[in-house]
């Protein structure tokens, strides 16, 4: 517009210039209103100059026009106000992520029909804030202290710690980015308080909005409003694998068009410098924390392989149910094959006392746990024919040691049973330092470390018990109500 009115301006100064005033003669006598040629020249002047003064009245309402509309673009999809930064931060010469139009971007890709979600920048402490607010819904209360007490009784942390704080930083630092359901609001970190990313900005960014997107979609249905439906570790871990898995996968279609969003270079399980290696969370944890982003794209890229977005978008109202599930996208697709198998016991409760933790793990934790201690391919086997388990730690924050634990594992038959009875065994030797001999389907008990470690293979030789507690009464009640349970 800007063009064709000064192009036209100036066809019209070339046409008024060339043409006699009103009244005058083409020989520039006097006209009619008595003007002499001299009048004549200045009038002519007069009424170019206020063309030209007119040209840029236009130009300056249309420069104006333009920039209100550029301010209402950069602020689509933001919430009130919440682009006045960005402006200010433009004219500083810094180039802020346009998280709307990636989010379009994204949807187009994930074949998602929805409006953009309201972006807010924030810094990053308020991201992990609602990142953590989030886990909490999920596991209330003193959950996640049990939780990170429950794995010590096993001996698989150090300490007992809970888990989650260390957690919402984990994923603050690879999805830079949060979707709050209550208020419909996706909280993106603005960069100010520091935070170093765990991944290249364009990776994480596009992580963080694909994630918000599918949480915003699928997250009622996966984990219930408000995160009311209770699970096990073993299904939470599943759910969250087909989360995490579609937002990656999203993530990895987009950067196929778009080569800016780099690919990870996996997680840097080896690089203490590295952020994620600098949050304070036990290996075993990191390894489960990682589970959705790493085994979850693998599942997910199996199901889009079979049948595209709609099997994908099918797959959210049966999800997966457990994590052998999602380590073997077979085995869920068959909607006949193998299913989880529930451990009961008649009785759980032990001298008056009832579990603190009551729990399955879950395929992908026993082979975290297994290889730890064993080399890959031991491991493997010995966790490959899981179809159940069940941990029950009792004992209390003001309880002596680490706590008790027993954990029931089945397998599908007695081959896969003894895989797993061999790398258990190598895993107590490692773990506590001593030798262990065998004894038929059992090892002698343990006596270390004030505790007495038993390992025995048990219900008609596809399950295998263990019970590892602190001396004393307790255990032995321990071993009397459970060793024999059929």
């Amino acid at each position: 517009m800007l063009l064709i009115l000064v192009v036209v301006g100036g066809v019209a100064a070339v046409w008024l210039a060339g043409r006699p005033l009103a009244g005058e003669s083409a020989l520039g006598g006097r006209g009619v209103d008595g003007m002499n040629e001299g009048e004549g020249e200045d009038g002519t002047i007069r009424l170019l100059e206020g063309q030209v003064e007119y040209l840029e009245g236009q130009v300056r309402v249309l420069r104006e026009e333009n920039e209100a509309l550029l301010a209402k673009l950069g602020k689509l999809g933001m919430a009130e106000g919440a682009g006045d930064e960005l402006l200010g931060a433009g004219a500083k010469g810094m180039v802020e992520p346009d998280f709307v139009g990636l989010g379009i971007e994204l949807m187009t890709v994930r074949e998602l029909n929805a409006l953009p979600i309201t972006t807010l920048p924030v810094e990053g402490k308020v991201v992990k804030e609602k990142i953590l607010a989030w886990l909490r819904r999920q596991q209330p209360g003193d959950v996640g202290w049990r939780w990170g007490w429950a794995v010590h009784a096993l001996g698989w942390v150090p300490a007992a710690v809970d888990p989650l704080p260390s957690q919402a930083e984990l994923m603050m630092l690879q999805l830079g980015a949060w979707y709050d359901e209550e208020e419909g609001t996706l909280f993106v970190d603005d960069g100010s308080g520091g935070e170093m990313a765990g991944q290249s900005g364009a990776y994480r960014e596009a992580l963080g909005v694909a994630w918000a997107q599918v949480l915003r979609d699928f997250g009622g249905t996966l984990f219930g409003k408000g995160g009311a439906v209770k699970l096990s570790t073993d299904e939470r871990l599943a759910r969250l694998a087909l989360l995490g898995g579609d937002a990656g996968l999203t993530r990895f279609l987009h950067s196929l068009q778009n080569p800016g969003a780099v690919e990870s270079k996996g997680i840097p399980v080896d690089d203490p410098d590295h952020p994620y290696n600098a949050v304070p969370l036990p290996d075993f944890l990191r390894k489960l924390h990682f589970f959705p982003v790493v085994e979850g794209f693998e599942f997910v890229q199996g199901l889009h392989s079979a049948g595209d977005f709609a099997q994908l978008n099918a797959s959210y109202s049966r999800p997966p149910l457990s994590t052998a599930e999602v380590l073997d996208t077979e085995r869920y697709l068959n909607e006949s094959g193998l299913k989880p198998v529930a451990v009961t016991w008649p009785e759980v409760k032990v001298q008056g006392q009832m579990p603190i933790w009551d729990d399955v793990l879950g395929q992908f934790v026993v082979k975290t746990a297994l290889r730890a201690w064993n080399d890959e391919e031991r491991a493997g086997l010995g966790s490959r024919g899981w179809v159940g388990d069940r941990l029950l730690v009792y004992g209390g924050a003001e309880a002596a040691g680490r706590g008790q634990a027993v954990w029931q594992t089945l397998w599908q038959d007695a081959e896969w049973a003894e895989a797993f009875f061999r790398a258990m065994v190598e895993v107590l030797k490692q773990r506590y330092g001593v030798a262990v001999e065998r004894q038929g389907d059992a090892i002698l008990p343990l006596q270390v470390e004030g505790r007495r470690v038993a390992l025995m293979k048990n219900r008609d030789g596809q399950g295998v018990l263990l019970v590892d507690a602190d001396e004393g009464p307790f255990n032995e009640a321990l071993r009397e109500r459970f060793e024999a349970a059929k």
